[in-house]
């Protein structure tokens, strides 16, 4: 869910990858792709950074401040779930990543069309890990260089 809110943030130069991946999409499913694709990437920067100090230290960080502040209602019950059962590092495991992508469609109303996109993220996993590797340090490029005062 990171990736996702910075990629609306950031600007067009990291957006073809994210385009192609949701080309790829069965069709029915394309309206919800961007939803399982944030997952997606989560699950990429979680596999990628997985043991490193730093990566450590910032899950620390964000486990101590989820449970330290109220969650919005609906999210209240969650998230003592989500501390507990370590769902950020889990995310480094693809099955748990897609898990948590049908899981969030069993919230939403109607047929789970996140659960149907499941298999094409197993089928898809090779290509969306290419469009990653694109897309993660074009996203880190453009987000530096908004971080520079103007010149």
């Amino acid at each position: 869910m990171v990736t996702g809110r910075w990629l609306s943030e950031v600007g067009c130069s990291v957006r073809p990858s994210v385009l192609n991946a949701r080309r790829r999409a069965p069709t029915g499913q394309r309206r919800y792709a961007g939803i399982a694709l944030d997952m997606v990437w989560d699950h990429f920067l979680a596999w990628d950074t997985a043991g490193q100090a730093h990566q450590e230290a910032i899950l620390e960080r964000c486990y101590r401040l989820l449970s330290a502040r109220t969650a919005p209602n609906r999210l209240a019950g969650m998230m003592p779930i989500l501390v507990e059962q370590d769902w950020l590092r889990g995310y480094a495991d693809f099955a748990f990543a897609c898990r948590a992508v049908a899981g969030i469609g069993r919230r939403l109303s109607g047929p789970n069309q996140l659960a149907a996109l499941v298999p094409w993220l197993y089928d898809d996993y090779h290509a969306l890990e290419g469009d990653f590797q694109t897309l993660w340090p074009a996203l880190m490029a453009e987000l530096s260089h908004q971080d520079r005062p103007p010149s």
